[in-house]
């Protein structure tokens, strides 16, 4: 429903399902732009090979989608004290469509988070205009802060009418945004294996397994005691 923006940050972004709705809006002619701030460089094993390898597919398909010059994905960074800069670990799981929609909470764009790990977001739709106000300001400080500008600087060029134009202007200072590094060739679908390592649903004979584990731990400790 989006009609002018939409803007995302997420630690992980591995949903194939969001990928595809977002990469459609972005070949219409007159669709909403699309702000994504991620993770840009992974830590761990299994995550840089599921998350960073699936997140560089996905963003490679959007890029390839954004037919119109609609799209940033970015991350953000910081100075590092020696003249270089520091990239800054993007956490946060937010969503905010124009200036009506609002999501936070504790889930990724990412297979486990849609449908396997247990979480929790809190979504609110603006009803009024102060509850619209209120989406738009949040929106705004949030990029204030990662471009080191001010609220209401982020809220002018905004109202000029395109987000992705007010990121590009405002982004001149050394903690700021960088575009996400991606090669446009390459595959855009998820990686083979995902199912099993990014699962998006429970994998019944593993869940009961973990439940006859439980319930032998559990008589177990109960004979000891």
């Amino acid at each position: 429903a989006a009609r002018r923006h939409i803007y995302i940050e997420t630690q992980y972004l591995a949903s194939f399902g969001v990928g595809e709705a977002l990469a459609a809006r972005l070949r219409e002619p007159g669709g909403p732009e699309v702000a994504i701030l991620v993770t840009c460089f992974s830590r761990g094993m299994i995550e840089q090979f599921v998350m960073a390898s699936n997140r560089d597919r996905l963003i490679r398909g959007l890029k390839k989608a954004d037919r119109f010059g609609r799209l940033r994905v970015m991350y953000a960074v910081v100075p590092d004290g020696d003249g270089g800069e520091c990239e800054v670990l993007i956490h946060s799981k937010v969503v905010v469509v124009d200036d009506v929609f609002v999501r936070v909470g504790s889930s990724n764009l990412n297979n486990r988070s849609e449908g396997l790990d247990t979480e929790c977001d809190v979504a609110v739709e603006a009803r009024t205009p102060a509850e619209r106000h209120a989406i738009a300001a949040l929106r705004n400080r949030l990029l204030a802060e990662h471009l080191d500008a001010c609220e209401g600087d982020v809220a002018a060029a905004i109202g000029r009418g395109s987000l992705v134009a007010a990121i590009d202007r405002l982004n001149t200072r050394p903690r700021g945004l960088r575009p996400f590094p991606i090669a446009l060739t390459g595959p855009t679908s998820p990686l083979p294996g995902t199912a099993l390592l990014d699962p998006s649903r429970p994998f019944r004979p593993l869940y009961e397994a973990r439940e006859l584990a439980a319930a032998a731990f559990s008589w177990l400790t109960r004979r000891a005691s």
